[in-house]
């Protein structure tokens, strides 16, 4: 069955989805992190910013989707940590702006606040550099705006969305030398593709667990 929008309660629930699937994944994006220096906590940073928006999210009363979008960004931005989770406090703030009053997500709505999350993404850091997390998003925010135009089943779309964004996270070595000196793929990247997974699994309805 197609899932054709997304109301305050299932964003709440995909937020915690991605967030524990990236939290599965918390060490793994330590050792990957190399850039922009190699402190080990990429993994550490990005579940923080995550658990601080979940923090916001599980103490509403009101679940309406503005209300849970407001929320997760208030959460999102207080507790950020590091670059990526700078990065991660703007995804939440596109989907914040990008939603407004709406009651309901639909296939364009989702695409659209990405791209928001992109842009603000890029101006929130000092030096944008390509071949990192920012690169994931964009390029995949930029697909997304493509395909919403035909695509209305939000899980196909997302399917969609995360193909991208590892084809991009793959990329990442050839765009930005020290990682292919060191021979991995961008840290924050990786957490971006496992938000997305966390997301997708819970709609699948496949279980959170460590690979």
């Amino acid at each position: 069955m197609a899932l054709l929008y997304c109301d305050g309660k299932r964003f709440k629930r995909a937020i915690i989805a991605g967030a524990d699937f990236l939290n599965y994944r918390k060490d793994h994006l330590n050792r990957l992190n190399v850039f922009p220096v190699p402190d080990g906590d990429t993994g550490t940073n990005m579940s923080l910013t995550l658990s601080s928006a979940i923090g916001e999210i599980e103490n509403l009363r009101n679940l309406s989707l503005g209300a849970v979008a407001e929320a997760s960004a208030w959460g999102a931005l207080i507790g950020a940590r590091g670059n990526s989770g700078i990065i991660l406090a703007q995804i939440f703030a596109g989907f914040a702006e990008s939603i407004g009053s709406k009651s309901k997500m639909y296939s364009k709505d989702i695409a659209a606040s990405f791209q928001i999350a992109s842009e603000k993404a890029y101006r929130a850091v000092i030096n944008p550099v390509e071949g990192t997390m920012l690169t994931v998003i964009r390029e995949t925010a930029d697909m997304a705006s493509k395909l919403a135009e035909r695509e209305k089943d939000i899980t196909k779309l997302l399917e969609a969305m995360l193909g991208q964004a590892n084809i991009s996270l793959q990329n990442t070595p050839q765009l930005l030398p020290i990682l292919r000196q060191a021979g991995v793929v961008d840290a924050g990247g990786l957490g971006f593709v496992s938000l997305l997974e966390g997301m997708l699994k819970l709609i699948r309805g496949e279980e959170l667990r460590e690979e």
